[in-house]
C-alpha cells in the first residue's frame, strides 16, 4: 500500500492539476475514510476524491503505534452489541472473522478497595451501600435497558436525575466522581441524557444477569484501517499524509473553491467534507465565522484527553475496566485491555490504558513529560496490585487529544450543528453530532454513512 506523504513534494502546479480535485475530505480518521468508502460504493469515481490527513498516519483516535513487533491502539476500542454500523462494515470488507466476543469484567476502586461490579450479585454484595439504594440502582439500569427514548432527559441535569432515581447517596457513590473526572468544571451542567446513553451502551451488551459481552478486533483497529485504505486506493482515491489544511477557500458567490495547505499550496475542489473537530472549523474558514453556523460553533466546548499506555510484564488486576471513585486518588480509571483481549500483544504483555480528561492548550500538550505522567500513576498501580513495581513496566507511551470529549449540557440538541454549514459545497462532521452518545468507531461510521447519502442526494 502506498500513501503519499507531504515530504514527497507536491508543487503548486501538480496540486492544481491533480486528477483528484472534485471532492476533498479533510481528515483521514474513521469518519473521513468511511465517507470516501460510502461515496465510491454509491458510484462516485474514486479518482474524484482526495483525503488530506495532517498526521503521518491514518486513523485519528483509532490509529495505532508500533512497539517492537506489535501494533497497539493509541486509545482503547471495543465493540458493543449496539455497534451495528461497525459490525456491518467489518463484515462488508471481509473482516468478520476478526471479531472476538468475550465476557468483560468491571470493577470500582473506592475507599482503598477493588470491588468487582460485573453482575447483579456483585451489586447486591457491594459494601458501603444500603439495600434500598442497590435495588433502586438495579431498577434504574433495567429501566434504561427497556427504554429507547432519551429526549426528555436532555433537559435535566445528570445530578438531578440520578439523585431522583437512586438517591443522593447512590449518586455520590456511583456517579458523582465519574462525571466530575470526565467533565471537570462542566460537571454540574451535564445532561442526564449522556448518563442514560452510557448506561444503555453497557446493558444492551449484557447476557441475562451476567457480565457484559463485548468484542475486539484481532490484530487491533489497525487491521480495519489498513483494509479501508487498501479499498480506497484500489478505487483510485488519493490519500495525502502530512498535509494540514490551513484555509478553506471560497469564491465570491460563497461556494467552496478548494483549500490551501500549511505551505500555501492550493488544491481546488467543488465539495469539501471537514471531519476535523468542529470547534476548529471557524479558524480554517473565515467566511464561516460570520454566519449563524459559525456563531453556534463558538458556543461549543470540549475536554481534552491525556491517555497513558503501559506495557507490563504481568497482569495488573484481571478486570477489563476499573472505575476510580476513591476521593484520595485523582485518576479517572484503568482499562486493562488484555484482560479482554489476551492475544492483543504478540509477546504476551499486559496492555493498560489510563485516561485523564482535562482542558488542554497546545502549550500544555507540548510541555507534557512522559516520565512524569507515568510516575504519577505509580501510587494508583500499587493500590490496585500491592505487588506492583515500576520494573513491571516494559514500555510507556503518552498520547494527547485537545478536543477529545464534547460537552453535553442541558438542552444540547439546540447547540449541536448539522452537516450543512450554509456555505455551498462545505460539509462538516465530527463526533459532537453523536451526542448524547460518546464518540465510538461505530457512531462515526454511522455519521459518515448519513453524510455521504446527503452529499449524493444534493
Amino acid at each position: 500500500m502506498h500513501l503519499t506523504n507531504r515530504n514527497e513534494g507536491f508543487s503548486k502546479a501538480e496540486s492544481m492539476t491533480t486528477r483528484n480535485t472534485g471532492i476533498i475530505i479533510v481528515g483521514g480518521g474513521v469518519t473521513g475514510l468511511t465517507v470516501a468508502y460510502r461515496l465510491i460504493s454509491s458510484g462516485v469515481p474514486g479518482k474524484a476524491i482526495t483525503i488530506l490527513e495532517e498526521k503521518p498516519y491514518l486513523g485519528g483516535m483509532a490509529s495505532s503505534f508500533r512497539s517492537g513487533n506489535a501494533r497497539i491502539d493509541r486509545y482503547y476500542h471495543f465493540i458493543c452489541k449496539q455497534d451495528v454500523q461497525f459490525l456491518r462494515l467489518i463484515s462488508e470488507i471481509g473482516l468478520a472473522d476478526r471479531v472476538s466476543w468475550k465476557p468483560s469484567r468491571m470493577a470500582y476502586y473506592d475507599q482503598g478497595r477493588l470491588l468487582s461490579f460485573c453482575s447483579i450479585g456483585d451489586l447486591l454484595r457491594f459494601p458501603g451501600v444500603d439495600l434500598a439504594t442497590k435495588l433502586r440502582y438495579g431498577a434504574l439500569v433495567a429501566g434504561v435497558r427497556l427504554s429507547r427514548h432519551w429526549g426528555d432527559l436532555e433537559y435535566i441535569t445528570a445530578r438531578d436525575w440520578l439523585q431522583r432515581r437512586i438517591g443522593k447517596a447512590g449518586y455520590e457513590f456511583f456517579w458523582k466522581e465519574l462525571i466530575h473526572r470526565k467533565f471537570g468544571d462542566f460537571d454540574q451542567g451535564i445532561s442526564a441524557a449522556w448518563v442514560w446513553a452510557r448506561i444503555r451502551r453497557n446493558v444492551t451488551s449484557r447476557r441475562g444477569l451476567s457480565s457484559d459481552y463485548i468484542a475486539y478486533l484481532k490484530g487491533g483497529t489497525q487491521v480495519f484501517l489498513d483494509a479501508m485504505a487498501g479499498i480506497l486506493e484500489k478505487a483510485g482515491v488519493e490519500i495525502r499524509l502530512d498535509t494540514r489544511v490551513s484555509q478553506i477557500l471560497t469564491s465570491r458567490d460563497g461556494a467552496v473553491d478548494g483549500v490551501t495547505d500549511a505551505e500555501g499550496v492550493s488544491i481546488p475542489a467543488s465539495v469539501i467534507v471537514c471531519t476535523a473537530p468542529l470547534i476548529t472549523l471557524n479558524t480554517i474558514c473565515e467566511r464561516l465565522s460570520s454566519t449563524s453556523y459559525g456563531t453556534g460553533l463558538a458556543k461549543m466546548n470540549n475536554i481534552g484527553l491525556i491517555c497513558t499506555v503501559l506495557e507490563l510484564a504481568r497482569p495488573l488486576t484481571g478486570f477489563f475496566w476499573t472505575n476510580i471513585t476513591d476521593k484520595e486518588t485523582p485518576q479517572t480509571g484503568v482499562i486493562e485491555f488484555t484482560a479482554l483481549a489476551p492475544d492483543h500483544h504478540p509477546d504476551g504483555k499486559t496492555i493498560i490504558y489510563m485516561p485523564e480528561y482535562r482542558e488542554l492548550t497546545d502549550t500544555d500538550i507540548r510541555e507534557i513529560d512522559t516520565d512524569n505522567v507515568v510516575s504519577s500513576y505509580y501510587p494508583l498501580l500499587e493500590k490496585l496490585n500491592h505487588r506492583f513495581e515500576p520494573e513491571w513496566i516494559t514500555g510507556s507511551h503518552v498520547f494527547t487529544e485537545r478536543y477529545a470529549q464534547p460537552i453535553c449540557p442541558v438542552g444540547f440538541t439546540s447547540l449541536v450543528p448539522g452537516f450543512e454549514t450554509g456555505i455551498s459545497g462545505l460539509w462538516a462532521v465530527d463526533h459532537t453530532q453523536l451526542l448524547p452518545d460518546d464518540r465510538t468507531i461505530s457512531g462515526c461510521i454511522g455519521l459518515a454513512g448519513r453524510l455521504a447519502h446527503r452529499i449524493q442526494s444534493g
